[in-house]
């Protein structure tokens, strides 16, 4: 039975930390190696944490200055003794049979890299939604391969969703040789606004064979003071720069039919960035001269004024165009009563 080795970052979580070990501890799958990197946690999670590796002989656990959830995971990678890897936020739990399904899926198509379904899970209301993005076992090598990577990127411009591939790191697992081969490491979510996109790029397209699996094993928790909900000042040079990465990787890697994606993807973490400030709590003028920044940016108007806007899904459309004629105060507007109204009928 090959060894699984499941890298849990850990940092400001000790509410949480506890479950999401557990359901490691519940895991169908047992041959395991998990690795707990203590990021600098200002709370008790690197006292909870070296608890838990008294426990158990399977834990190893890391503590080490803060420096955010991408070279966390690297930390675990280094030493990490598995044959396979996975990764898991400390704020997130696995399914009972999560591990087993992936290992089964990836061992049976022979591929390098397995992936899963999340569930988006909100524990006040306890509440699951299945995120099935995936619909049924299906392998990719050769050329599906590149065009799965392609459409991994982001959709196209007329495409009604951003994404038809989840980009996260998690819910996969990977082939820690394949890893360690081609050097394949997280940049910092500090510098890219998602390093798991450029992460998986590099993993998908060294891989040999990508196996998805149509199961939701991944809970994802809805969290409002999660990394993804709460914005920070670096966001929109982390978005800028994100476009400028991924576009070298498409060139570099030769990945074919981006017409657009690299685009969209941009745009898309731009509203990101946008929605995200809007709710912040900074005063109207604040926000304001913020978005005034993002309309008048070097890259947002370069890539607007020639991106095809009216091919759009109509919310995207709108706030696009409306961010081309530099109307600030009206991008804010349109972006909260989007989102309220959103909110309110799902």
């Amino acid at each position: 039975m090959d060894k699984i080795s499941v890298i849990i970052p850990v940092y400001n979580v000790e509410e949480y930390l506890s479950e999401c070990v557990n359901s490691v501890f519940n895991q169908t799958y047992s041959n395991l190696e998990i690795i707990l990197v203590d990021d600098g946690s200002p709370d008790n999670c690197g006292k909870i944490c070296d608890e838990y590796a008294k426990k158990d002989t399977r834990i190893k656990v890391v503590h080490k200055k803060n420096g955010g959830l991408g070279y966390a995971r690297n930390t675990g990678l280094n030493i990490a003794t598995g044959d396979y890897v996975m990764f898991l936020d400390s704020d997130d739990k696995l399914d009972t049979n999560a591990i087993k399904d992936l290992y089964d899926s990836l061992n049976k198509h022979q591929a390098d890299i397995s992936r899963g379904n999340f569930v988006k899970w909100f524990p006040k209301e306890r509440k699951m939604v299945h995120e099935d993005m995936i619909k049924k076992e299906q392998s990719f090598v050769g050329e599906e391969k590149n065009i799965f990577l392609s459409k991994f990127i982001c959709g196209k411009a007329a495409d009604s969703k951003d994404y038809e591939i989840r980009v996260g790191a998690t819910a996969n697992l990977y082939s820690l040789a394949l890893l360690n081969q081609y050097g394949i490491r997280f940049e910092s979510e500090r510098e890219y606004l998602s390093e798991d996109i450029i992460f998986n790029l590099y993993a998908y397209y060294h891989a040999k064979k990508i196996v998805q699996v149509p199961i939701g094993l991944y809970y994802y928790r809805h969290n409002d003071n999660s990394l993804t909900t709460i914005y920070k000042d670096s966001q929109l040079d982390g978005a800028c720069n994100l476009y400028h990465k991924v576009r070298s990787i498409e060139e570099e890697l030769g990945i074919k039919d981006v017409e657009w994606r690299v685009e969209r993807l941009f745009l898309s973490k731009i509203r990101q960035v946008s929605q995200l400030f809007v709710f912040s709590d900074n005063t109207l003028d604040q926000k304001s001269e913020f978005m005034r920044s993002i309309v008048n940016n070097e890259d947002v108007v370069r890539i607007l004024n020639c991106y095809p806007i009216k091919k759009m899904p109509i919310h995207q459309g709108i706030s696009a165009l409306l961010m081309k004629r530099k109307w600030a105060v009206l991008v804010i507007i349109y972006l909260k009563l989007y989102t309220i109204l959103r909110k309110s009928i799902f």
